[in-house]
């Protein structure tokens, strides 16, 4: 930089700034982690994490592990992950790192400073709810009961969630099967299901009312 005096005197001086760079990000856990749709997610540090004066620290949600300050779509301090639906692609490999560097101006993270300090990644994926419908509410004439569920998950099971008697399934694992209670009144039964990474569920109320006898 240059400095001149009112009488119009001009000394440059050169050299280097001595940053002091001591600041070194906390590691991140190796394992990957597997996100369902609609689910927040937390991440912490989990090795030494050492601050010059000054530094602020963070994590950052990016795309590109050989490119993590240019990639950048979300970034906060604690760690917690909201669920975008705007933002996040299913099936898709993002990362989180720790940060830890100098200020700029506005007080936001200087990603541009030589001491800045990004730490390994742990892989996040984003995985979507299975879809699953257990069928209409409906009446039904005598305790016998026919159930029909349907979507695109791998695995399920029907529960009893709620009714003034007991319940036996014919194959409880099947989405078409039959229910047998031992007393009228009005039950909700649940089809719980998952699709290899997520969970989900639909329930389906029966009204179980007396038969017809023939006379």
């Amino acid at each position: 930089f240059e400095i001149r005096d009112t009488s119009g005197c001009q000394v440059t001086v050169a050299g280097f700034e001595r940053c002091g760079c001591n600041g070194v990000a906390g590691s991140m856990p190796q394992d990957s982690l597997t996100v369902c749709e609609g689910q927040t997610f937390a991440v912490q540090y989990t090795g030494p994490e050492t601050r010059d004066s000054g530094d602020l620290a963070i994590y950052i949600l990016y795309t590109d592990p050989l490119n993590p300050a240019g990639s950048i779509i979300r970034s906060n301090g604690s760690g917690i992950f909201p669920f975008d639906p705007a933002r996040f692609r299913f099936n898709v490999w993002y990362y989180v790192s720790r940060v830890v560097g100098r200020r700029n101006a506005k007080g936001e993270l200087n990603f541009l400073h030589p001491c800045l300090s990004i730490s390994n990644f742990q892989p996040v994926i984003f995985r979507p709810k299975p879809l699953v419908s257990a069928g209409p509410d409906r009446a039904a004439c005598g305790t016998a009961s026919l159930l029909e569920a349907f979507g695109n998950f791998t695995t399920g099971e029907w529960k009893l969630v709620s009714g003034p008697g007991l319940a036996l399934f014919a194959d409880a694992r099947a989405p078409l099967t039959t229910v047998e209670v031992d007393s009228l009144g009005d039950y909700t039964f649940a089809f719980e299901v998952t699709n290899g990474y997520c969970p989900g569920k639909d329930e389906l109320r029966i009204r179980v009312q007396e038969g017809l006898h023939p006379v």
